[in-house]
């Protein structure tokens, strides 16, 4: 992992900064950013800049083991988890709560959660 970008006399786009700096603070965003360091996996696994490291020649298999864990979910709680990740980033902690709540009750009125329920009491 790295960001080269400021040994060329350029800067990281695409909200590179503001995502490096929530994941590992300022301090070390600014010497990741500054420096052009090079960090290989475990270290960028420890910092929380990646999430999986694989075997060479196994990430294409990995991470469509992971799509296909994701596409195995209700589409709807799937979406909505991701919204509530996205939406609660702007909003303060105390927010999120209400935030997720909502998202929930929307659930609630679901055609997959009825469906999911139903199966787990065994009325399918």
């Amino acid at each position: 992992f790295s960001h080269p970008e400021a040994r060329i006399g350029w800067m990281p786009s695409h909200g590179g900064t503001a995502r490096l700096s929530k994941i590992v603070g300022r301090s070390m965003a600014l010497e990741l950013l500054v420096s052009g360091k090079e960090l290989p996996g475990l270290d960028a696994l420890r910092l929380g800049i990646v999430d999986h490291l694989t075997a060479p020649g196994e990430a294409i298999p990995q991470a469509r083991a992971l799509a296909d864990a994701f596409a195995e979910k209700p589409r709807s709680a799937v979406k909505a988890i991701k919204r509530t990740l996205a939406e609660g980033d702007e909003k303060p902690y105390r927010n999120r709560f209400l935030l997720e709540s909502q998202h929930a009750v929307q659930l609630l009125w679901d055609e997959e959660y009825r469906a999911a329920i139903a199966k787990l009491r065994g009325k399918s």
